[in-house]
């Protein structure tokens, strides 16, 4: 990355974080948005701010560096060292010449003289209109329903749209932006809640927001429920049996899931709720998943016969079935994912009840029918550690340098 790709992303998250402390709008989340990005960005960050400050001094003029400096200076509560690093810098660097005029405006406000720091968020809005950094001279001008207009999705208008909502609760246009752009808010399940009360009017496209909302606050009855509204295809159809499953309903699960099948059978949904279909069904209604994952969905076969082998044994205590699931997954399946998996499980057992030869052996089919697999530092691993048991260190580092050499920079090649 180069030079002026580090600073500007860097000076990015200041200008952010600055704006957070110089207008009358707090928003965190772009304040640990920038903490973030300093902390990869920033070779001064750990320093104090004094000597920080110190060292760009020390740089010259360069005029990504007097940005960064005039920025520090903000934040240790000296404006007028900040104007002064700041004058005709909008002429030197242009790449971000509407920040500097962020900057300005900003340490203006912070040396309490509202009259220049308005022209120059005036100005900002002149010349930059449709610029985040417009978004920023709206927020610390407090035009907050221009904000909302003209930037729906900026991290800043998610507190204007929280003030309107609490200046009036009942208002839904306020509510319903405010789910449709940040569904993330802190305590957003009562707004919801309220939007569902009058909901005869809401469309399915605001129905689905509404749903993810509920789903990404773990609220799955009330989501299942506002998926039944949204908008209908396989995605929303899958995420009701979702929501369901997930409120521990797997009758209701079941049924949702079986629509998808039935209403969208060429979606990649539809597979996905048949695999849904096995963990929650009895093993009647496992078998005929699993049949019909093997008729019409042969990319998903293998997944569905590592499950149907798990729920055999674990679940069902059925060992025919899962013997029956082994042969045909092993069979057709031998390089798959899958069959890895099998065979990891398969090897750790024979481990668990001394059979360290046989683990071994098991691994060695892996390293060589799965290469690939995500496991495989992971298997090779233990067997370097079981062959080291076994007072064989030739084989054991045979394992390990192959850990090493396929999977270099995994977990098990550093142990």
């Amino acid at each position: 990355m180069s030079w002026i790709a580090i600073a500007s992303v860097s000076l990015l998250g200041s200008v952010f974080a600055s704006a957070q402390l110089h207008r009358p709008i707090d928003n965190p989340a772009v304040v640990s948005l920038n903490s973030r990005a300093i902390a990869v960005f920033d070779p001064l960050t750990y320093r104090p701010i004094d000597q920080r400050i110190a060292q760009l001094r020390s740089n010259g003029t360069d005029p990504r560096q007097r940005l960064l400096l005039a920025d520090l200076y903000l934040q240790s509560n000296d404006p007028r060292s900040a104007l002064n690093v700041l004058d005709n810098l909008e002429r030197d660097y242009t790449l971000l010449a509407d920040y500097v005029l962020v900057k300005r405006a900003q340490a203006y406000q912070l040396a309490q003289d509202n009259q220049n720091a308005n022209l120059v968020w005036q100005e900002v809005l002149s010349k930059y209109p449709n610029n985040p950094s417009s978004a920023i001279a709206l927020a610390a001008l407090g035009r907050e329903a221009e904000l909302i207009s003209r930037f729906p999705k900026h991290p800043l208008t998610r507190t204007a749209l929280l003030r309107a909502i609490n200046r009036q609760p009942q208002q839904r246009q306020s509510a319903l932006q405010l789910v449709t752009y940040f569904p993330d808010t802190p305590n957003i399940v009562p707004i919801l809640n309220r939007l569902v009360a009058g909901g005869s009017n809401l469309t399915p496209d605001q129905w689905w927001a509404i749903a993810t909302a509920y789903y990404d606050n773990f609220e799955f009855s009330r989501a299942a429920n506002a998926y039944a509204n949204a908008t209908p295809n396989s995605f929303t159809a899958y995420r009701m049996g979702r929501s369901w499953q997930r409120a521990r309903q797997p009758q209701r699960a079941i049924a949702a899931y079986q629509r998808v099948v039935q209403q969208y059978p060429n979606s990649p949904e539809a597979p996905r709720a048949l695999l849904r279909i096995m963990q929650i069904g009895d093993q009647n209604q496992a078998k005929q998943a699993s049949d019909r994952i093997a008729r019409n969905y042969a990319n998903t076969h293998a997944e569905a016969l590592l499950l149907l082998w798990e729920l055999s044994q674990e679940k069902f205590g059925d060992p025919a079935t899962a013997r029956q699931a082994e042969q045909t997954l092993l069979g057709q399946y031998p390089s798959s994912p899958s069959s890895a998996q099998l065979r990891w499980r398969n090897a750790r057992t024979q481990a668990r009840n001394g059979n360290l030869q046989g683990a071994i052996a098991t691994v060695q089919t892996i390293i060589s029918q799965n290469p690939s697999s995500e496991i495989l530092a992971e298997s090779a691993f233990w067997a370097g550690r079981w062959s080291q048991r076994l007072g064989d260190t030739v084989t054991a580092n045979r394992f390990f340098t192959t850990a090493l050499k396929l999977q270099p920079d995994s977990y098990f090649a550093w142990r």
